[in-house]
């Protein structure tokens, strides 16, 4: 399955580093550890991506909506998904 993201750069330095972080996801498309990125392109001021869909949602929202309040079980859980 597939998910779409779009990221809307502040500045031409952030644009590229941005395309730079897809290009080396796409170089490593055959490691099952790093997230596959299928697509990627410049339209109307956004940078639309097209990702591998993650089962559980992107880390940062889930470690948002928990607002500092986990434990060591979530923390060693989300250390041994990342390694």
């Amino acid at each position: 399955m597939c998910a779409l993201k779009f990221v809307e750069p502040n500045n031409a330095a952030e644009q590229e580093a941005i395309l730079r972080e897809v290009g080396l996801m796409q170089l490593c498309g055959d490691n099952d550890m790093i997230l596959r990125s299928y697509e990627s392109f410049d339209f109307k001021d956004r940078l639309w991506i097209f990702l591998e869909l993650m089962d559980c949602g992107a880390l940062t929202q889930i470690i948002e909506d928990r607002k500092g309040k986990y434990g060591e079980d979530f923390i060693r859980y989300v250390c041994l998904r990342t390694i």
